[in-house]
């Protein structure tokens, strides 16, 4: 984490919004869980965007409530585009 925070430090500043793409997969939402995690340090306002492309069916369907619900448990802003 420590290295996490160096890294986002130096990018970001206080009350920046970060838009966030998760598709549910364990990178995007490990990194969703350390941006949520940096920000109870500084405040940021923070987007979890999901794309669902519709062609996994009701597995994107779970991705996409899944990313939902994992914004939500953060207290985080939810965008969720279907194309």
């Amino acid at each position: 984490m420590q290295n996490v925070t160096e890294i986002l430090s130096a990018h970001l500043k206080k009350n920046d919004t970060v838009i966030l793409g998760v598709s549910g997969g364990p990178d995007s939402t490990c990194l969703a869980h350390l941006l949520a995690e940096f920000a109870k340090k500084m405040p940021l306002r923070i987007i979890l965007a999901h794309v669902h492309h519709g062609i996994r069916g009701a597995e994107a369907d779970r991705d996409e409530r899944f990313v939902h619900e994992l914004a939500h448990s953060y207290g985080l802003i939810f965008e969720s585009r279907r194309v």
